[in-house]
């Protein structure tokens, strides 16, 4: 699961950054920088939640 979130944090900084490269119209700049934010919040909470599974299975075993 590390390994995705790392990819997704790559992907995320790579797309903020053509983003306010390439787009010209400021409401796509901030429509899109909300959804990769968001985007960006919601793999953080998958590494999270499998970081506490993995935790729970940890201790189960």
């Amino acid at each position: 699961m590390n390994t995705l979130e790392e990819k997704e944090d790559e992907l995320f900084i790579s797309s903020m950054r053509k983003l306010h490269v390439e787009e010209q119209d400021v409401r796509n700049i901030i429509a899109w920088r909300e959804i990769y934010t968001y985007l960006e919040k919601c793999a953080d909470a998958c590494e999270h939640v499998a970081d506490i599974v993995g935790s729970v299975a940890m201790k189960n075993s």
